[in-house]
């Protein structure tokens, strides 16, 4: 749910994102994602609602309305919109959301047979917002004489598509999508008050890196910002490896579009065991030839990688702590930390006197390896 890493717009951009309230739209049509308000509201009854007691979908409908009733005591007409059908593209995220919350719910009622309390946090993970609840909604929501508007599948889109089409003057929302989706103004984490933090669409264009003074999009246009949410992370696509939002954006600077910046992307951010080296040419890892799990270096990236990096790179479990054996009979920790120095000093030492056809230097820890001549026993 939302652009991955979306606070980095905020953070990392000047002018992205300022407080504002939505009696600045009074007189206007508002559109509200319900389904936002519906889960943070759930905090009052989550207990009731995981327990199916009847008083928790009353309480959460009753919570609602009176956010509702804020708004039109400050002057703007709610439209709210409620999510419709799931939609295919999303089915493997839903699935593993919903089998996450049935195992909380399930857990938190044999908890709470047991006797054992829990936290409020645990029971809202668990809470399932059911198109039950959203009847029951819909029924006082038209008693109340508000607009709702049934989304036929999310209610991103719709949302977007009543901003666009300048229905509403704005959408109050939680959710990053709409940004992609091109809403112009969004108006996110809104209190009881009336008061949240406004994204719009010029902020957008006009934003720059507080650091660098670099813009946003260096050729803005939404297909390209839309892009850039993508390579980011969505619920749609798996993630790519090592490509969150603050490289998509560098690489679509750079580049221009997407196509162009995953086919040029470095192999360092598509291959965790690749290695770049300060060379003018990319240096695949060579191992020192220690055994598996050991403790090793990598040559042609500037130095020694700490071995459970290393392991976890090539999909071996992590290694131990090695202890060496002393003359006194003593044993000595060579360790993962600061010990580890010396040690890989002398793996860097033994790499370079290989390099000039010395003789090489086996460390006291390092078991010989058998001669593929002489006969095994």
């Amino acid at each position: 749910m939302g652009i991955n890493g979306a606070a980095w717009l905020r953070v990392a951009h000047a002018g992205v994102g300022k407080s504002a309230c939505i009696s600045e739209y009074a007189g206007c049509r508002v559109g509200i994602d319900i389904s936002c308000w519906m889960h943070a509201d759930a905090a009052c009854c989550a207990q009731q609602l995981v327990l199916g007691h009847p008083s928790g979908a009353s309480r959460l409908v009753q919570a609602v309305l009176r956010r509702l009733k804020n708004l039109r005591a400050l002057g703007v007409t709610p439209v709210v919109v409620f999510d419709g059908a799931p939609l295919p593209a999303k089915q493997a995220v839903n699935e593993a959301r919903h089998q996450a919350r049935t195992r909380a719910a399930d857990q938190l009622r044999r908890d709470h047979d047991a006797g054992r309390t829990s936290e409020t946090n645990a029971w809202m993970q668990a809470v399932t917002i059911t198109p039950e609840l959203s009847r029951q909604l819909q029924l006082a929501l038209r008693a109340e004489q508000i607009v709702f508007v049934q989304a036929p599948y999310e209610a991103d889109a719709q949302l977007a598509r009543l901003a666009l089409t300048r229905y509403v003057a704005v959408v109050v929302s939680n959710d990053s999508d709409l940004l992609a989706y091109g809403c112009p103004r969004v108006l996110q984490r809104m209190d009881r008050g009336g008061w949240g933090v406004l994204i719009t669409d010029e902020q957008l264009r006009a934003a720059r890196h507080e650091q660098t003074g670099q813009p946003l999009l260096s050729n803005w246009s939404h297909a390209l910002f839309r892009d850039m949410c993508i390579l980011a992370g969505c619920d749609y696509l798996p993630n790519l490896s090592r490509l969150g939002i603050a490289t998509a954006n560098r690489l679509l600077n750079q580049y221009g579009d997407a196509t162009t910046a995953i086919r040029v992307r470095p192999p360092a951010a598509c291959n965790p065991t690749t290695v770049t080296a300060p060379s003018r040419r990319s240096v695949v890892p060579c191992l020192t030839g220690l055994g598996a799990g050991s403790p090793g270096t990598v040559r042609g990236g500037g130095g020694a990688v700490h071995p459970r990096l290393r392991a976890r790179a090539r999909g071996l479990p992590p290694p131990t702590r090695v202890r060496s054996r002393q003359p006194d009979g003593g044993a000595a920790d060579t360790g993962f930390g600061r010990h580890a120095r010396g040690r890989h000093a002398t793996l860097r030492r033994r790499d370079r006197g290989r390099d000039r056809g010395d003789a090489p230097t086996r460390l006291a820890h390092e078991p010989e390896c058998p001669d593929p001549a002489q006969p095994t026993a």
